[in-house]
């Protein structure tokens, strides 16, 4: 898996298809978006350079995360950590989603108590299926954020909106850690690649120069 070929999307790339309210390192979708309505061409495949949290809320397809396939629909909850390469393999036209975007320098002063476990979970299933009471609270959540994401000239927005933002995370967390899931073997750079993620939760706060 030669990450060198793939074309990479950063969270400057979002802010270009989206409002930018200011807040530097964290994008949020303001409406619910159509995958079409981004210059992206997700039909090859792009690594991610940030943190992605998405939620159908309308449609269906597919889609390949570190190239295992995956289904999205309505109550699919997407989760995109760095270095992901996605490729969206099929939609239907009316696939609508919500998402949130944001770098580990936005959330490097947040200390995150994380269940060692919580990384594999995500790297073996990074499309998961949720409630509809889940997806409505998850959902609930977003558009708290974005109201307060939208706010003009307001002192605190930025801690605000790191506050929420850690809130969510938790959220995420927790249905990772309420899910059964039968771990698959991995090959050698999917462990790799497994044990690169688990360093970024760990040492997000203190280390992250590229050399480390």
């Amino acid at each position: 898996m030669n990450k060198e070929n793939y074309a990479k999307i950063s969270l400057d790339d979002f802010k270009d298809q989206t409002s930018n309210h200011g807040i530097k390192n964290f994008v949020i979708s303001d409406d619910s978006a159509n995958i079409d309505d981004y210059a992206f061409d997700f039909k090859y495949p792009q690594i991610m350079e940030g943190i992605a949290f998405a939620i159908c809320v309308k449609g269906t397809g597919r889609i390949k995360i570190n190239l295992r396939e995956y289904k999205i629909e309505p109550c699919t909850i997407i989760v995109v950590l760095p270095n992901y390469i996605l490729e969206l393999v099929e939609q239907s036209e009316d696939l609508v989603v919500e998402f949130l975007l944001f770098s580990f320098d936005f959330i490097s002063d947040i200390k995150l108590i994380i269940d060692i476990d919580i990384p594999k979970k995500i790297d073996q299933m990074a499309c998961l299926k949720i409630s509809e009471e889940e997806t409505n609270d998850l959902l609930e959540l977003h558009a708290f954020i974005v109201k307060r994401y939208k706010r003009t000239n307001f002192l605190y927005k930025e801690e605000i909106a790191r506050s929420l933002l850690q809130t969510l995370i938790y959220e995420v967390l927790q249905l990772y850690q309420d899910k059964k899931i039968d771990y698959k073997v991995l090959t050698r750079k999917e462990k790799y690649l497994q044990t690169f993620i688990s360093l970024l939760f760990e040492y997000h706060m203190k280390e992250r120069s590229v050399r480390f």
